[in-house]
């Protein structure tokens, strides 16, 4: 097993620095004030492209003592890996894992600690608190989706007191970065007839501009997320680990782990709604499609009266997504609302003290770069496998393999389906990483909690 010696360190870029006076003088300055944190304690949680990633410090207040409120709108830049034989380790961009915005800060000083806690959010949260987005922001159906993003972006923020719009998210503005998408930048167009193009996307009464610009890349079957300073846009989250995933092992390097099945939601299809006002119909598609059997009459949330196939009615679970025209757009949102909803049939959370895991390949994997919307692989170690091949009752099973170490509940699950395991899929969906560190004098602790749930299966049967 490796040996691991975690290091880390923050680095901060304050606006503004100083007391009153210097502040005011500062206001109208470009520059800033840049200066490193040793960081004793870190929690780094990363969740799905809707939330911001969040990152908590706590810094000696030697280094972060100052009046909180000089802090407010500070960069954070957070750093971590592990030294080498040497003890050797340098902060770089390759081991940069969070840049945000300080939200929260917090100093604490009495007789027995004297501390600082910082608490940041990515730049999603620029997006997600620019609520209610201005009607002038929104985009319309002739913008390819670069043009869109630029007009969100300078309607992102709000008004000074003198009713001059401010843009908080300028510093994303050519940060978009295409991942896998043909004819870049696609134009909205293609989801609607050509006699719409000059109307403005749907959106729905006091949103903000993150809902705004993932309904621009929904429309188009694409999805998109900030990572640190860039703002990525793609066809699927999976694009680093979809061929090549990572592989965790019960009993290997996973330190605990246990899991669920949502019931209610096995075997539920999805049947996605558009109501398309060029023509006055609605638009219906269906994942997984099936054969076109009789009709009656449902109503959908807005009210509005639509055919619907009535053989296996119950199978589905209705979606509205207005504002798509297209029929094979629509029917590929379908998929992505369908594949989003299957995966929550399992779930699962494991814990590892690992910093790097082979892949399927036999590559070195960080596992602290493994966000959410990546796969993974969870597979038991071949000893495991061959023991519950050699045992035939499940009592037999389940106390062979809690003497292993096993929990109960895991052992009788594993037990019970030991027969069926190497026909399952093994490879799930992550559907938030949070990674814990701590360093004092003595080394420090590590460790990662992982929750996933499974991919994908058309049958909608899921383990």
């Amino acid at each position: 097993m490796p040996i691991y010696r975690p290091r880390m360190m923050a680095m901060l870029s304050v606006p503004v620095w100083g007391g009153p006076t210097e502040r005011v003088q500062q206001n109208d300055s470009e520059s800033v004030i840049e200066f490193p944190v040793q960081v004793r304690r870190a929690t780094l949680g990363r969740g799905d492209h809707n939330h911001a990633d969040e990152l908590e410090i706590l810094v000696d207040w030697r280094d972060a003592g100052v009046d909180p409120r000089l802090m407010s709108n500070a960069i954070v830049e957070f750093y971590l890996g592990s030294a080498d034989e040497n003890n050797t380790w340098e902060p770089t961009l390759l081991n940069r894992r969070f840049v945000g915005i300080a939200t929260d800060v917090e100093r604490v000083t009495s007789e027995s600690e004297r501390q600082v806690t910082i608490k940041a959010l990515d730049f999603t949260t620029l997006f997600l608190e620019s609520k209610p987005f201005p009607p002038d922001g929104i985009p319309t159906y002739g913008m390819n989706l670069e043009e869109a993003w630029r007009r969100i972006v300078g309607h992102t923020g709000g008004k000074d007191v003198e009713g001059n719009w401010f843009r908080s998210a300028e510093l994303l503005m050519d940060r978009l970065v295409p991942e896998g998408v043909d004819s870049w930048p696609p134009s909205l167009s293609r989801a609607v007839s050509s006699r719409l193009v000059t109307d403005r996307i749907p959106v729905q009464q006091e949103t903000d501009a993150w809902a705004v610009w993932q309904m621009c890349c929904g429309i188009l079957g694409l999805i998109s997320w900030i990572d640190q300073e860039h703002v990525v846009v793609t066809t699927a989250t999976n694009l680093y680990t979809r061929d090549d995933p990572p592989v965790m092992i019960w009993g290997k390097n996973i330190s605990s782990i246990r899991e669920k099945r949502n019931c209610a939601l096995a075997g539920k299809r999805v049947c996605v709604m558009s109501y398309d006002p060029l023509g006055s119909r609605v638009l219906q598609a269906f994942y997984p499609s099936r054969d076109q059997k009789g009709t009656k009459v449902v109503k959908t949330n807005s009210g509005t009266k639509v055919k619907e196939k009535a053989e296996n009615q119950a199978d589905y679970q209705v979606f509205e997504y207005n504002g798509v025209s297209d029929q094979a757009t629509l029917d590929h949102i379908a998929q992505r609302v369908y594949e989003e909803r299957v995966r929550q049939e399992l779930e699962g959370t494991m814990v590892t003290s690992e910093m790097w895991t082979e892949t399927a390949s036999g590559d070195t994997f960080d596992l602290l770069n493994l966000c959410a919307g990546e796969n993974i692989r969870v597979d038991l170690d071949q000893a495991t496998m061959d023991g519950l091949g050699m045992l035939e009752g499940i009592g037999e099973r389940t106390a062979w393999l809690k003497a292993r170490g096993y929990e109960d509940s895991v052992a009788a699950l594993l037990a019970r389906n030991a027969q069926a395991l190497h026909k399952l899929s093994s490879v799930f969906y992550t559907k938030s990483v949070s990674t814990t560190v701590e360093c004092d004098e003595s080394g420090g602790s590590y460790d990662t909690e992982i929750t996933y749930c499974n991919r994908i299966d058309i049958t909608g049967d899921a383990f």
